[in-house]
């Protein structure tokens, strides 16, 4: 059997991939894995690194092109085949193959996004011509979800609960990459988990550092290690002067491997992750000058206040 990843765009879709390729079917070493890796924000923003060690642990080829390009070299192929994708299934599989399954990985945050708040953030993001294709692929997409069955692999279930074979087939990819070695030199130690708000216009860069020096001189002047992790689409030059990470592993890894105390940030994915996956305290930022919860759904709220603490800035 083949497990196709299409079109993946994140470390963190690429490693739901590997557990939900081992999850739904009897996975055994005569399987194939392959990772047809997309641009983010027009430039490709997984560090080769990071590639080059999940390639030699889990035996997965990853390829730089968009999958139409090399599909036909999956036609025919008689043991079958398992797409997998974020948040829409690929139904150009269909008319491919005979023995063909369907998986929709986790995406994060993203995937717990509700109507209107997708609607707003591809307007914002997009445009309205891109929505209303959106309109139209979204009723495409349901009908042939249901038609095919399509099985979903997410860290948290419909009540926001844990899934347990999500954990499951996480922790045991965690024993394969890491080999069991754990990291902690017992300092106190704080990621500030950032994310290009003022590049996608939703904040000004003059509040964004506002807030991100009151963060960093408040937990500084209490004894912790103040260290940066860039979001990979941000520029290399916009936290001059700071610790940053310079680990190539996704955030939630980093935290763990390396015994960090709490996790801050916005809204990102990675906060809640961290908690839920790990036990490792995460804050989100809340603002008189920005409200890091505005743009979320009713449920993507719940997830954060499940699973995080509010940090409030009064400014």
């Amino acid at each position: 059997m083949i497990h196709i990843g299409v079109n993946l765009t994140s470390q963190y879709q690429i490693y739901n991939f590997l557990s939900a390729s081992s999850c739904f079917t009897n996975f055994s070493s005569s399987d194939k894995r392959i990772v047809f890796i997309k641009d983010y924000w027009n430039k490709n923003t997984i560090s080769n690194e990071w590639l080059d060690k999940i390639k030699k642990k889990f035996n997965v080829e990853f390829i730089f092109e968009p999958i139409e390009s090399r599909i036909g070299n999956f036609i025919k192929y008689d043991d079958g085949v398992v797409y997998y994708s974020v948040n829409s299934m690929y139904k150009k599989g269909i008319i491919l193959n005979k023995n063909k399954k369907f998986v929709i990985v986790d995406d994060g945050i993203g995937s717990y996004t509700g109507f209107s708040q997708k609607i707003k953030g591809i307007i914002r993001e997009k445009g309205y011509l891109k929505l209303l294709r959106w309109l139209l692929v979204s009723l495409v997409d349901k009908f042939f979800c249901r038609l095919f069955k399509v099985q979903r692999f997410a860290l948290y279930d419909q009540e926001l609960s844990l899934n347990a074979d999500f954990l499951e087939q996480w922790y045991f990819n965690d024993a394969i990459l890491f080999n069991g070695v754990k990291v902690n030199d017992k300092k106190k130690k704080i990621i500030f988990c950032s994310q290009p708000l003022y590049e996608l216009g939703l904040i000004s860069r003059e509040d964004f550092f506002l807030m991100f020096n009151h963060i960093k001189e408040f937990y500084e002047s209490n004894g912790f290690i103040f260290l940066v992790k860039k979001h990979p689409v941000e520029s290399d030059d916009k936290y001059l002067g700071c610790n940053s990470v310079l680990s190539c592993d996704i955030l939630e890894h980093i935290a763990f491997q390396q015994g960090v105390e709490t996790v801050i940030g916005f809204n990102s994915t990675s906060l809640i992750n961290i908690n839920a996956l790990y036990g490792i305290n995460s804050v989100y930022i809340n603002s008189s000058i920005y409200n890091s919860m505005s743009i979320l759904s009713p449920r993507q709220k719940k997830m954060f206040d499940m699973y995080c603490n509010e940090f409030y800035i009064k400014v």
